[in-house]
């Protein structure tokens, strides 16, 4: 649905919300009945690539090209997913074998977050590996509360999970 002038073109049309690569924040509708994306012709780029990468065998590669479209700064956490003392993708390979020390900026949360180039920016909504000095750097110690939550709550539901699958 096009309307006259350049800046809404798109307008009126329905975000397609599950895209499979911008999860709606491009504001495009689904590009045709049953697919997995948005009509928006960088999330068509992406797909592509994460489905040859898939096929490959190769999952980081995806998620790379993913990561590397979206903003880079974290604004606000929405929920905090995981901690990695040390993400695989980052070790050489003679340290995957024999392991190494641990490091203050090894530390990366899983996070979903909203993530923009500056503050003014809306951002884009999504998940994603954040080394640990980037949000001390980057968010108010408000923000940073939901982090120590969820540190606080993790120790308590692996220890319920492992009592749960012992006995299942």
């Amino acid at each position: 649905m096009a309307s006259e002038g350049g800046s809404g073109r798109h307008q009126g049309e329905v975000p397609f919300m599950e895209c499979d690569v911008c999860e709606g924040s491009r504001k495009r509708e689904r590009k045709s009945p049953g697919s997995m994306i948005c009509k928006h012709n960088k999330c068509a780029k992406l797909y592509r690539i994460k489905l040859q990468a898939r096929r490959a065998g190769s999952p980081t590669h995806a998620a790379a090209a993913k990561e590397d479209d979206a903003p880079t700064r974290c604004h606000k956490i929405h929920d905090v997913l995981g901690v990695s003392m040390c993400l695989p993708e980052r070790m050489s390979a003679s340290e995957k074998r024999g392991g190494r020390g641990r490091r203050d900026d090894d530390i990366s949360i899983q996070v979903r977050a909203n993530f923009a180039e500056h503050v003014k920016d809306p951002g884009v909504f999504t998940t994603k590996w954040v080394p640990l000095g980037d949000l001390v750097d980057e968010l108010e110690d408000a923000e940073l509360k939901k982090l120590e939550t969820f540190l606080k709550d993790v120790k308590g539901k692996v220890n319920a999970a492992q009592k749960r699958l012992r006995t299942a």
